[in-house]
């Protein structure tokens, strides 16, 4: 009691001087309260699971009746997720035991009967609340990111989010949701098959190594984390929790910002966490727009060329490594544009070490959404630091926005009940690339979505103007796939809670996360009627003929001529020097 109501935030810190305050506080409560006084701030206090703090919030979101209305049996099963909340919440088999031995200990004391305990033990629970309610409900994940944006508003508006009567009108359009959760489970259903485990056992062979860093995480005290592990039963149904592979999906609309569909994990009543805005994962290979990002703006062009060969990076640790490409190809000079539409990873490495400086991608990503700290690292390249999906996605809306970033909108006005204006949204823009910087990364990224990594989403329908990038991190431990028309946004993340799970070699992110994202652009756009309509390009953008060799303007006599883009400040002016005929009628250059 001392210790869960004065040392809160010392919960994890075991010392003799905190136990040594525990004892003395304890002892001070007991000569000021009485033991129902006590007992009621205990109950008024604690944490139940469901985002429910004390008996009554609890009643609420687990019955939907006052705590004074609570039966024997209810009250026993709220009784019971004291000792590990937020697992009990989650685990409602679990509960019902839990709840049993509640009872048994009622029976121990003398507080029941027999007869009572015989007719309470065996009767179900049934849950109904607020909670529960809420988790029925259209895109529950968005409604409760809705609700987090409101209490926070409520404190410098002033207003009771639950008692005040307001109308909330929020960004989400029910066609694009629909046709959000249509292909998310639909891809689930066919790609999740065998992919709820813990790759090779690790969780399960290792439960009480790993579980406890994320019971932690969820909120579960030491004294709880520690009598769960010596459950069986417990530790299994942890490792079926922490080994459900999870995905998240997010659809912005990329000039002003809104939220058009969200879908934050598997299931909203098992898994509250929203793994679009409250988790941050590396983002492997999509990150790297941003290297490429770097590279444009300062005056270089698609068809500047890296090798595409071994490199060395030292770590922090002072550790070598050498990244490979996915296939393990390696090959001759290549195109930025032919880099990034097939994710090279060697080309993006040399790019970092010998073009653009990591502080420089570092300035170009916060400059463009992300707010996640970067590792200013040549590894950086490969997408290393942490990100949070909806920034990332959101990210990528400047390239469709003509180089203008929007900050993420959910709400976009709030009434009270007489219909007066508490709260109007303003698009919150951003100056964050040139126009043409973005016009120009946008059609690079055109080749990933139309030859690239990114073609797969193809083969499910959406045969549109779209440009993509797809992502997978070391280990198999993240998938995405991140695409934009001048339209929408989109991007999906699929992966485990636990870090130490794998999806394996045979699902990449081109594999796994295209088919969501593939389907739901085919039926959104239907259902919204858009039009198939390329990005616009600025004046200041030109495309020219030029030789595919060496980048420079195309003569008759070069083999290989392709049509490229170049910001007009730094296009190509002398033709190419490696196919100029000779005056006997022969080229002259490589090979001659």
């Amino acid at each position: 009691m001392s210790r869960n109501l004065y040392f809160e935030t010392e919960k994890s810190e075991k010392t003799l001087s905190r136990k040594f305050k525990e004892i003395l506080t304890a002892i001070q409560i007991e000569r000021t309260y009485s033991k129902r006084e006590i007992l009621e701030m205990y109950l008024t206090h604690m944490y139940f699971g469901n985002d429910a703090y004390g008996i009554q919030a609890a009643a609420k979101n687990f019955f939907g009746k006052d705590a004074a209305d609570l039966s024997l049996v209810e009250s026993a099963y709220l009784i019971g997720h004291l000792q590990a909340p937020s697992y009990y919440a989650r685990n409602l088999e679990a509960a019902d035991r839990r709840k049993v031995i509640v009872l048994k200990r009622m029976l121990d004391v003398g507080y029941i009967t027999k007869a009572q305990y015989d007719e309470a033990k065996d009767e179900k629970v049934v849950l109904g609340g607020s909670r529960f309610e809420e988790a029925s409900g259209e895109a529950p994940y968005f409604t409760e990111y809705v609700r987090q944006q409101l209490e926070v508003l409520s404190d410098s508006l002033h207003f009771n989010i639950y008692e005040d009567g307001l109308r909330v009108f929020t960004t989400l359009d029910s066609r694009a949701q629909a046709a959000a959760e249509a292909a998310y489970d639909q891809s689930v259903k066919e790609k999740f098959k065998g992919l709820d485990r813990f790759g090779a056992g690790v969780l399960a062979s290792e439960a009480r190594l790993h579980l406890p860093r994320y019971l932690r995480q969820d909120g579960y005290t030491e004294e709880s984390i520690a009598s769960l592990l010596t459950s069986k039963s417990a530790v299994d149904s942890l490792c079926s929790l922490y080994g459900a592979v999870q995905a998240s999906f997010l659809a912005l609309d990329p000039t002003n910002g809104h939220i058009l569909a969200m879908i934050g994990g598997r299931d909203f009543s098992k898994y509250k966490l929203n793994h679009v805005t409250q988790i941050t994962r590396q983002p492997g290979s999509t990150f790297k727009p941003f290297l490429y990002t770097a590279a444009i703006d300062n005056g270089y062009s698609p068809t500047f060329k890296l090798l595409n060969q071994d490199v060395v990076l030292i770590m922090d640790d002072g550790k070598r490594w050498t990244p490979q490409n996915y296939d393990g190809s390696r090959g001759g000079p290549t195109s930025l544009r032919e880099a990034l539409a097939k994710s090279l990873n060697l080309p993006a490495v040399r790019l970092m070490q010998e073009v653009v400086p990591p502080a420089t991608v570092v300035s170009y990503a916060h400059k463009m959404g992300i707010e996640t700290p970067l590792q200013p690292v040549d590894a950086l390249a490969l997408g290393v630091s942490d990100v949070v999906p909806i920034q990332i996605i959101s990210a990528y809306g400047v390239f469709a926005n003509k180089g203008i970033h929007v900050e993420p909108v959910a709400i976009t006005k709030i009434e009270d009940r007489e219909g007066t204006i508490l709260y109007q949204s303003v698009p919150r823009y951003k100056e964050a690339l040139s126009a043409e910087t973005a016009f120009i990364m946008a059609d690079m990224l055109k080749s990933g979505y139309e030859w690239g990594t990114g073609a797969t989403a193809r083969k499910f329908g959406f045969t549109k103007i779209a440009a993509s990038k797809t992502g997978t991190t070391q280990k198999w431990s993240d998938a995405w796939y991140i695409g934009f028309t001048p339209y929408i946004v989109a991007g999906v993340w699929i992966g485990y809670d636990a870090y130490e799970v794998t999806l394996g070699n045979k699902n990449p992110g081109a594999v796994i996360c295209s088919p969501i994202w593939g389907r739901f652009m085919t039926a959104v756009y239907d259902s919204l009627l858009l039009p198939d309509q390329d990005f616009e390009m600025p004046a200041g953008v030109v495309r020219l003929e030029v030789c595919k060799d060496s980048g420079m303007l195309g003569l008759t006599t070069c083999p290989n001529k392709i049509k490229e883009v170049f910001n007009a400040k730094y296009q190509p002016t002398e033709t190419c020097p490696l196919h100029v005929p000779s005056s006997k009628g022969k080229k002259r250059g490589i090979g001659y």
